[in-house]
């Protein structure tokens, strides 16, 4: 039994499944260039709008992505610094979650994902903001 158990959990697991592989021709054969092309335009837009609100905030600022949906935010002498405990602080106080650019090998610059929609974007850097300002 453990050994037919290896084996359908290594067919499970180790390969990759026809769904996966009927998928990967159909993007390959270039049947969904028009959907990428769509899904590239509108993370160039959150991508612009996070920037843009992100480094009109004083305290803060962030360099443009090349082809990442991340931002690395850097903030400065905020909270010292210190990528923790401004993260901490923000999720504490506004709800709002970024990584801790820490975790990255990047002290003093937070990760925000713009990988959600314009009105969420919007929402969280308006209470980033909030807290930004908060602080002094």
């Amino acid at each position: 039994l453990v050994k037919l158990m290896n084996n359908l959990q290594s067919q499970c697991t180790s390969n990759i499944n026809s769904i996966t592989q009927m998928a990967s021709i159909v993007a390959l054969e270039g049947l969904v260039d028009k959907e990428i092309e769509t899904m590239r335009q509108a993370f160039e837009k959150r991508c612009d709008l996070a920037h843009a609100k992100i480094n009109a905030i004083g305290g803060l600022s962030a360099l443009k992505p090349d082809g990442a949906f991340y931002l690395f935010i850097h903030i400065g002498s905020l909270c010292g610094g210190d990528s923790m405990r401004f993260c901490h602080e923000l999720l504490e106080k506004e709800s709002v979650a970024l990584v801790p650019g820490k975790a990255f090998g990047l002290e003093g610059y937070v990760r925000l994902s713009f990988a959600c929609s314009e009105e969420q974007i919007e929402k969280g850097i308006e209470r980033i903001a909030r807290f930004v300002k908060s602080k002094g």
